[in-house]
């Protein structure tokens, strides 16, 4: 049975994360603002993700 939220797949194996973040933007018509975080950043970022979702 499907369902019509999930009618249109996108092939992620040879595609970058955010090509694949914009095709989805548009189909539900969003539009994604530019990332301004530099290397360093971004890192960061990613490092206080890590932080916050780690299990004790």
């Amino acid at each position: 049975m499907s369902k019509p939220e999930f009618a249109e797949h996108i092939w992620t194996d040879t595609t970058a994360v955010s090509a694949v973040a914009d095709r989805i933007a548009d189909s539900v018509g969003l539009t994604l603002a530019p990332n301004t975080d530099g290397r360093v950043r971004g890192r960061l970022r990613q490092m206080a993700v890590t932080v916050r979702h780690a299990r004790k």
